[in-house]
């Protein structure tokens, strides 16, 4: 799958599903900030070969369905402590070293345990293949 990323200097990186979406939002950033753009196009390669490389590096023992449900919604339930956490200064829970902390590794474990699921049941096909597949049922195409 290629997806296209748009750099502009002092703006976050974009990700577009298209060309077209990706030629759309580097005019917009062009005209809003009268600066340039740069689009790259990447391939990724399915999720699940990673994540199967990352276990058995680890040596961990691959999920079936069920774990990796369960760890999935283990995995929600810690990125959804860390949002409730840096709600309020007076809010503590088990971590309060973790008051500010960045939320990427959370939702990188989220991903992780979501692609372990989606593997788990359907061998080769990751959240992205899901995701594309239900668009398509919705009439929608991402190319």
């Amino acid at each position: 799958m290629k997806i296209f990323i748009v750099n502009a200097a002092g703006e976050p990186a974009r990700v577009c599903w298209t060309m077209a979406r990706a030629n759309q939002v580097a005019r917009e950033l062009e005209t809003a900030g009268n600066c340039e753009t740069k689009i790259t196009s990447v391939e990724i390669d399915n999720l699940c070969i990673p994540l199967r490389e990352y276990y058995n590096f680890r040596g961990y023992k691959f999920p079936d369905t069920v774990q990796a449900f369960l760890f999935l919604a283990s995995e929600i339930g810690e990125l959804s402590d860390r949002i409730v956490t840096g709600q309020s200064d007076e809010w503590v829970r088990n971590h309060p070293e973790a008051k500010h902390s960045n939320l990427k590794p959370e939702i990188g474990d989220v991903l992780m345990m979501l692609t372990a699921l989606c593997s788990a049941e359907y061998g080769s096909t990751d959240p992205i293949d899901c995701m594309i597949e239900k668009w398509s049922a919705k009439g929608f195409s991402a190319d």
